[in-house]
């Protein structure tokens, strides 16, 4: 029983195998919004930045992608680069310039599994983050409502 027991008890989870999770390691943005601008990045609207505008204190962030629609970076009010798990630019497989490859490929994990292994908020916080006036809230650690 001991050898077949323990090939039938999987060891890792899905996720560990799933590409999404190790995906950031080809996600180099510039260090400043500056920087991002003078290498030609594209601004996007808030819209299109929500998942990385959680929380009250993130609300204001910038959401910059590469010429290539590949790679995010998520810049703050003040100019610098947002790497908490929470609101980092994340690689995407497909541009979000091709919608329907970009929402199958690079959004629908992230409602799955987030940002990355370190992600604080649920499948919930990140599903109902584009409604208009909920956001993660730290000191919750789940979406609250804000008027």
């Amino acid at each position: 029983m001991g050898m077949w027991y323990r090939m039938a008890q999987p060891t890792r989870s899905i996720a560990d195998y799933y590409p999404h999770n190790t995906r950031n390691s080809a996600n180099n943005p510039p260090a400043t919004e500056t920087e991002a601008i003078q290498k030609n990045y594209q601004k996007l609207s808030d819209n299109k930045s929500v998942f990385h505008q959680q929380g009250y204190w993130a609300k204001n962030n910038s959401k910059y992608i590469s010429p290539d629609g590949h790679v995010e970076g998520v810049y703050r009010p003040d100019g610098t680069l947002d790497t908490s798990p929470l609101n980092q630019g994340t690689y995407n497989y497909f541009s979000p310039n091709d919608l329907f490859a970009h929402f199958t490929i690079d959004v629908v994990p992230y409602y799955i599994y987030g940002n990355g292994p370190n992600d604080p908020s649920s499948v919930w916080d990140r599903i109902l983050a584009p409604i208009p006036g909920y956001s993660y809230d730290r000191k919750t650690d789940g979406l609250m409502c804000y008027p």
